[in-house]
């Protein structure tokens, strides 16, 4: 998990950095890169996957996904990108629950973007507490029974 985190931080960074798909060619294994005597195992073995490691509460995150969204709409095919939400704290455990309701819902990628603002651009949102989390949901269309029976799931709080 640490190797999975430490990868994410280091490929945010090039991607900070501004380093595109034309310019890694430029890079020297054993120089600018070490390669991994056993590679980690990924959804896909033909793909290249890339993993995002973030916390909707964290202000750095938030303002990153903009320009994570806009590299990775730039990619091949072969290259994946993964959210996974972080784990650390109470909070976060949290949020990453209602990530995982809403990958499970099917409403992903109607909510992620709210769920970032809400806990960096809206002060009066809360998200403190499952109540908190529901009424988010159900705010944003989510069937209320859906959004209870999901978020409590097996799969989800595993």
């Amino acid at each position: 998990m640490i190797k999975r985190f430490l990868a994410g931080l280091m490929m945010a960074g090039l991607l900070v950095g501004g380093v595109s798909t034309a310019s890694a060619a430029a890079f020297v294994e054993g120089k600018n890169y070490v390669r991994l005597d056993k590679p980690l195992p990924t959804r896909d073995k033909t793909r290249i996957e890339v993993i995002e490691f973030f916390w909707y509460g964290c202000i750095h995150c938030f303002h990153f996904e903009p320009t994570l969204k806009a590299w990775a709409s730039k990619q091949a095919d072969d290259v994946y990108l993964q959210g996974s939400p972080a784990l650390w704290n109470k909070a976060m455990s949290l949020h990453a629950q209602a990530f995982y309701t809403a990958q499970a819902l099917g409403v992903l990628d109607k909510l992620h973007e709210p769920l970032f603002a809400a806990l960096n651009v809206e002060p009066k949102v809360k998200l403190n507490d499952e109540g908190d989390v529901e009424k988010f949901f159900v705010k944003h269309g989510v069937d209320k029974e859906a959004f209870r029976k999901t978020f409590n799931s097996f799969g989800v709080t595993s």
